[in-house]
């Protein structure tokens, strides 16, 4: 079996950022395929989405040649409540952004990481289930050869 591509290493070092404060508001799951019980919740769900690359450098006989890639990763927060239980996103959607951008580790990953797009959905019931959808990118770095290899620097 081959190594992580780098997109995966900073999706599952976004992962370790969000579980590693104490305390933290919730726990974050790298995927979940079953809808999340009342007990559970909050919870937030991370997952990649989406990934482009553009060539930054051709392969020469000196040079590997380098990619700039760009790894969308969606993150999903949920929470349950009386009304307005989109209120109580907030809070979890400022630590998630507080705690990547400050995560040391992850930040040597990427060249760039931010959230580029954030939706609120409410599903009312006798308790108000709300979810926020937040987009962020993370910028990085490869040889054209090797989506394993991070360039840094």
């Amino acid at each position: 079996m081959s190594a992580l591509s780098a997109g995966e290493q900073i999706v599952q070092a976004m992962v370790n950022a969000l579980n590693a404060p104490s305390p933290k508001p919730c726990t974050t799951y790298r995927s979940r395929v079953d809808a999340f019980n009342q007990p559970e919740l909050p919870a937030m769900v991370l997952y990649a989405s989406k990934e482009t690359a553009e060539v930054l450098s051709h392969r020469t006989a000196v040079s590997g040649g380098r990619m700039r890639r760009k790894r969308k990763v969606r993150l999903e927060a949920v929470v349950a409540g009386n009304p307005p239980a989109d209120q109580a996103l907030d809070p979890l959607y400022v630590f998630a952004v507080q705690t990547l951008q400050a995560d040391a580790a992850l930040q040597a990953l990427v060249r760039q990481l931010y959230d580029s797009d954030l939706e609120w959905e409410t599903e009312a019931s006798t308790q108000d289930t709300a979810l926020a959808l937040v987009e962020f990118e993370a910028v990085y770095i490869t040889p054209v050869d090797d989506p394993t290899v991070l360039i840094t620097g």
